[in-house]
């Protein structure tokens, strides 16, 4: 899944600013403006993925990645893309929401349930019997005190056809128990990662200072016969002062 980050057509509202020369630098400033845009609106998703949702890890943060744009001679500035995306697959209905059928080795899903969600724990490992739907095992060394309180024992309960739970007992009576996670063969993903959302505020608020900071750079690095010539321009110096161009910014975004 990836959030493309495009130019299109009110270039003109730039052009206008540039002499024939400085025109010469404006595909690179463009993408190298839609690159910085795409890296900062990486950062952004990143620190919005912790807000979302609960990590144990940081996988899901350094998945999301930027293709950068690239200019070729020839190349119009309506083909100048660059892209933020992820490397995971479990993120994608994240962002688009949907069904989640069995893993790719045909396992059911395990959702957790609110006990699991708030921190619950459990011990021992649940194993398979040919003929029951119970499951358990004792958790620890084998060696114990003919008194001692059981590790808590896990049990699978089939509910449907298609539905199973895993419980697991309280203290050492029969009840209560605790429903930890359900097996099922599908899953309903609620879309929450928002990276559209957050690509999209963040190229609001920060493409067009960009581009006028490129150009800007761009035009100090203009050279001629391979000796440096700096080139400045006052109307791009006044809007980098000023925050970038006001109004809407020439770009476009699609997944």
């Amino acid at each position: 899944m990836a959030v493309a980050l495009a130019y299109w057509s009110n270039i003109e509202d730039v052009e206008r600013l540039l002499t024939d020369l400085e025109k010469q630098h404006l595909p690179f400033a463009v993408a190298r403006a839609l690159t910085r845009a795409a890296y900062e609106s990486r950062d952004a998703v990143r620190a919005d993925i912790a807000n979302r949702f609960t990590l144990r890890t940081r996988r899901a943060q350094q998945g999301v990645r930027v293709h950068a744009a690239k200019y070729r001679k020839g190349v119009p500035l309506g083909a100048l893309q660059a892209d933020v995306h992820t490397l995971d697959w479990y993120m994608e209905d994240q962002e688009t929401g949907g069904l989640r059928g069995r893993t790719p080795s045909g396992h059911r899903r395990a959702v957790p349930t609110l006990h699991m969600r708030r921190g619950g724990t459990f011990q021992g490992k649940v194993k398979k019997r040919a003929r029951s739907t119970l499951l358990e095992t004792r958790a620890g060394t084998r060696k114990r005190k003919k008194k001692a309180s059981a590790a808590p024992r896990p049990f699978l309960v089939r509910v449907s056809p298609q539905t199973e739970v895993i419980f697991v007992r309280e203290g050492r009576g029969r009840l209560p128990i605790l429903p930890l996670f359900v097996l099922t063969d599908r899953v309903r993903v609620r879309p929450r990662l928002g990276m559209d959302e957050t690509t999209r505020d963040t190229m609001a608020r920060r493409f067009g200072p960009l581009l006028v900071d490129s150009l800007r750079d761009a035009l100090k690095g203009n050279r001629y016969k391979g000796e440096p010539r700096p080139m400045s321009n006052a109307a791009l110096d006044h809007l980098s002062e000023h925050g970038g161009f006001g109004g809407p910014v020439a770009y476009a975004l699609a997944r």
